[in-house]
């Protein structure tokens, strides 16, 4: 039993640890929101101290000239805001479950999701991208349904 939690806290250790990250959102915005990495279009990374921050456009996009987040990341550490014109944040609470509806009708974020490498045409799209939904749990459904491919965003 003390040999195979060591072999865990040592496979832990030894495993990257993700960067911070603030995602900011448009106030009022609901929707699929995507970001694309690895685009050599993209906006360069912003920082705010250690955290990443990815300023989501208008439409729920982001391209950045970055790679993806790679590594372990503590909840606490993935931190969603709305921000209005001003600069004034309003945190946004993540919705864990992704097989359980919410408690609340509150605006949250929901079904977040990780995509790698696409495939279109014959051509390796050498991309990632990560997408979640920011809604309540009434239009959490359809928005599920009708959201992005993140394969049609990937920068060629």
């Amino acid at each position: 039993m003390i040999i195979i939690s060591l072999a865990a806290i040592m496979l832990l250790n030894s495993c990257d640890t993700a960067e911070k990250e603030i995602h900011l959102i448009p106030l009022g915005y609901q929707g699929s929101v995507t970001i694309i990495f690895d685009c050599k279009e993209g906006s360069k990374l912003e920082y705010e101290g250690d955290s990443r921050v990815y300023r989501i456009g208008k439409d729920g996009v982001l391209k950045v000239n970055a790679p993806f987040n790679k590594g372990l990341s503590k909840t606490a550490d993935e931190l969603f805001f709305y921000e209005d014109s001003l600069g004034k944040r309003t945190a946004i609470k993540e919705h864990k479950e992704t097989y359980t509806s919410a408690a609340t009708n509150d605006v949250m974020i929901f079904n977040p999701q990780f995509y790698g490498n696409c495939v279109i045409n014959g051509q390796n799209l050498n991309s990632s991208a990560f997408q979640y939904l920011v809604c309540n749990e009434e239009k959490r459904e359809s928005y599920y349904k009708n959201k992005i491919n993140p394969c049609d965003l990937y920068c060629k």
